[in-house]
């Protein structure tokens, strides 16, 4: 626990402080819906808002609909697909990866939107180590 307190306290510190930062989204795709988890009461969202970025804007609480994904303001977005052993995860992302709405919001289209493991939907340590892994390298690398 301590080794992953140390981490978060590191990337605070490391996070710039920028007016034009808007925040992190967090969604979940499935087959039959997209939801928001970007929220300090979920798993990732809690990761997220402990190292300082800001949830996005313009996102309803949980579900949302295709229309409202070109009006998420975000400067980055991760998506992991939940879905049931019959499905295929990559399937289930191809489709809204492919989506003509999804490649219409901004981060999408800065290449700011990042698919990851399942582990963002998880729990426990190892999860969040992970999270803290890809934070570490879609957002603090990239600004090396």
């Amino acid at each position: 626990m301590s080794d992953y307190e140390e981490r978060v306290v590191r990337l605070r510190e490391d996070l710039p402080q920028s007016p034009e930062e808007t925040g992190v989204a967090v969604l979940q795709v499935s087959s039959e819906y997209v939801a928001n988890y970007s929220g300090a009461d979920s798993f990732a969202g809690a990761i997220v808002d402990e190292i300082g970025f800001a949830p996005a804007q313009n996102i309803p609480d949980y579900e949302i609909s295709l229309e409202l994904i070109p009006d998420i303001d975000a400067d980055h977005i991760f998506v992991h697909a939940a879905v049931s052993e019959e499905e295929d995860a990559d399937e289930v992302l191809d489709t809204l990866l492919s989506e003509p709405l999804w490649q219409r919001n901004p981060a999408v289209r800065e290449d700011r939107a990042y698919v990851v493991g399942e582990h963002w939907y998880g729990f426990g340590l190892v999860a969040a180590n992970a999270v803290l892994d890809d934070l570490e390298k879609y957002l603090f690398e990239e600004r090396s």
